[in-house]
């Protein structure tokens, strides 16, 4: 599904959607990666786009009316950078918000593979926010895919994309791994479901006082 996070120069996110066909004709979804050069005033908004390499990974967050007829934001494919952004006079067929905004910026990509389970962005936050949160936090990554939100976070606001820390992509082979089994389990996929979400409790609990040793008292210390 995924190889190491090491096996690669570097891991980007890509988070789009679908209502506008990711730019149309010859611009497809999992074909390449494409940002107008600036923003309306001007700023250099998409900067990050000058620097995937040939080789990185791209992961992929797409919203779409899904077949189970669900319109959501899924963690869904990945591919592999195949030339690095040039900058580009032609404006996609079908550009949506991003109509009129020429040059534009433009990744070629290859080797784009579905995961077997495409995994709601809604269930990562949910059985995830908690590591997620802290990884923000702690280590401070600029271009972050998720932002704080009160208690819990959320998908940064306008960011399309945006780098995988080594501790997301973690996040992201466990969580994924776990739907897989899920889904192409034909038996016990309930009782799968609720040993996860089981394991996922006893998970965060031990996640939230280990940074947080002063709510500890010496009984419930024994038990983690």
């Amino acid at each position: 599904m995924l190889e190491p996070y090491s096996s690669f120069g570097g891991v980007f996110i890509e988070t789009t959607k679908s209502e506008h066909l990711h730019g149309g004709p010859g611009w497809a979804f999992g074909t390449c990666l494409w940002s107008p050069s600036r923003n309306r005033a001007g700023h250099d908004t998409y900067a990050l786009m000058r620097e995937p390499e040939p080789g990185d990974l791209v992961v992929h967050l797409y919203k779409h009316s899904w077949p189970d007829g669900i319109t959501e934001t899924r963690l869904c494919g990945r591919s592999l950078v195949s030339e690095a952004c040039r900058e580009v006079p032609d404006e996609p067929p079908s550009p949506g918000a991003w109509a009129v905004m020429l040059p534009y910026y433009r990744i070629e990509l290859q080797e784009y593979e579905w995961f077997a389970a495409p995994l709601p962005v809604s269930v990562l936050l949910r059985e995830y926010g908690e590591e997620i949160r802290q990884d923000a936090l702690e280590n401070r990554p600029k271009h972050y895919p998720f932002a704080k939100y009160g208690d819990t976070v959320r998908l940064t606001q306008g960011m399309y994309l945006s780098r995988c820390t080594p501790a997301l992509y973690q996040i992201f082979l466990r969580a994924l791994g776990i739907q897989e089994a899920e889904v192409s389990s034909s038996d016990g996929g309930t009782e799968l479901h609720f040993e996860y979400a089981e394991s996922r409790r006893r998970s965060s609990e031990r996640y939230f006082f280990a940074r947080n040793p002063q709510l500890l008292t010496s009984a419930e210390a024994s038990k983690l």
